[in-house]
């Protein structure tokens, strides 16, 4: 690999087979001991494939407000039927938001009396709204 740790990032609430990235290693070797397979470990490997050629997708909807960074391992394994040998390289992989949560109140609901003698401006009520999702989706 060209480097240990890679940083990817890939939306939301996106479809399964969304790419996140394409990343291959290189093997000097000749005959089947320079050809390579790839596959991802950790925890959170089964939400994610890799193909032979080290293309990356989704093999699940993700959710950034359930989890928003996964870190699992691509690994590249020789094809040496005697002596195979194996480069890892950790993948840590950011959901980025979308704007798929509705704002809502809380409390859900209000209610406040106002003296008839009041004079207009006079403050009523100060509700809260609030979102799950962030940045400028908030």
């Amino acid at each position: 690999f060209n480097s240990q740790t890679y940083y990817l990032s890939v939306p939301e609430n996106q479809p399964v087979d969304t790419s996140v990235a394409s990343i291959t290693a290189s093997d000097d070797d000749l005959s089947l001991a320079g050809m390579l397979s790839y596959s991802l470990s950790g925890a959170d490997s089964s939400l994610f494939s890799v193909n032979g050629d080290g293309d990356i997708s989704t093999s699940s909807m993700l959710d950034r407000e359930s989890v928003s960074v996964y870190t699992i391992t691509l690994l590249a394994i020789d094809l040496d039927p005697l002596n195979p040998r194996t480069a890892a390289a950790q993948l840590i992989i950011s959901v980025n938001d979308t704007n798929d949560n509705d704002p809502f109140f809380d409390p859900p609901t209000y209610s406040q009396s106002v003296s008839e003698a009041a004079i207009p401006s006079t403050l009523v009520i100060q509700v809260t709204a609030s979102d799950n999702d962030e940045g400028i989706n908030a």
